[in-house]
C-alpha cells in the first residue's frame, strides 16, 4: 500500500502556500492537490465517552494547506475530530495533524467521501505545545 508520508505532506503544504495564481473562478479558499494514497486515521473518542474507535485505513483524495479530502467504506458524523499520522522516511517521529470532518457523503453503497478541516498540528513527545499549521508553514 501507497502510504502518504510526513515529507510529501510537508512539500505539498508548502508548495500550495506559496502558489496563490490561477484560483479566479474557484469556490474553495485554498488551493488543493489530488492525490492517491493511503493513511491510517485515529478517530478521537468523543466527550465523555469511554468508547475508541478504531483506526481507519482511508484512500486520500486531495490535500490543502487548511484540510484534507478522502473516501472510505464507512461514514464519519461531521464534526468528528480525528488524527491523521504522517510517516517520515528516517524514522524519526511521526507528524500527527488533527482534522474536523466538515462533510460526509455517500458515493456509492459502502463507499464514502469525506472532507476534513485542519484544526492543528499535534507536537510530538518530544517538542513544545501545538501550534496550529497556517502559522507553522506562514
Amino acid at each position: 500500500m501507497n502510504r502518504l508520508s510526513a515529507d510529501l505532506f510537508e512539500q505539498i503544504v508548502a508548495s500550495l502556500r506559496s502558489d496563490s495564481s490561477g484560483r479566479l473562478h474557484e469556490k474553495r479558499n485554498r488551493p488543493r492537490v489530488g492525490l492517491r494514497s493511503s493513511l491510517e486515521i485515529l478517530p478521537c473518542p468523543e466527550i465523555g465517552s469511554m468508547i475508541v474507535p478504531p483506526p481507519s485505513i482511508v484512500w486520500v483524495r486531495d490535500v490543502s494547506a487548511d484540510g484534507l479530502g478522502f473516501v472510505c467504506p464507512r461514514s464519519f458524523s461531521t464534526d468528528l475530530q480525528f488524527v491523521a499520522e504522517f510517516d517520515r522516511f528516517d524514522g524519526a517521529a511521526k507528524l500527527r495533524v488533527q482534522y474536523r470532518v466538515a462533510y460526509c457523503k455517500m458515493i456509492s453503497r459502502g463507499l464514502y467521501s469525506v472532507g476534513a478541516r485542519l484544526v492543528q498540528v499535534l507536537p510530538d513527545k518530544t517538542t513544545a505545545p501545538a501550534k496550529p499549521l497556517a502559522t507553522k508553514f506562514a
